[in-house]
């Protein structure tokens, strides 16, 4: 078969297939399919499209449990440096000297939250 995005030829594949629904987070992983080399389409067959459903129903006991990360677009990036301090790296205060003058910007520093586990 032939990609429907790029028209180069598809190979066959194994993918990890992930979904969120209704705010549950679904993974399921070694999905044959059919896979674009040149653009990364996937496609997959009819009944392997409705084994997906079955496992995204909420219906179905999985193989094994996981954590997820979970991001906000519309919230700042808050990055962990080495010493696990976390910064805003989108959001900049200004920085006040000690005569409470206004010098140069600042990156915030979020206090309490010392590791990706404390979040």
């Amino acid at each position: 078969m032939n990609c429907v995005r790029c028209g180069t030829q598809m190979a066959d594949a194994l993918t990890t297939f992930t979904m969120v629904k209704d705010g549950q987070v679904y993974m399921v992983e070694s999905v044959p399919c059919l896979e674009c080399a040149t653009c990364e389409e996937t496609a997959f067959a009819l009944d392997v499209a409705a084994k997906l459903e079955k496992y995204c129903s909420g219906r179905v006991l999985p193989t094994r449990a996981t954590n997820a990360w979970v991001y906000r677009w519309d919230t700042p990036v808050l990055e962990i440096l080495g010493d696990e301090t976390i910064l805003s790296t989108e959001t900049t205060l200004p920085l006040f000297n000690a005569e409470g003058t206004e010098h140069g910007e600042a990156t915030p520093r979020y206090e309490g939250i010392t590791s990706p586990s404390n979040v």
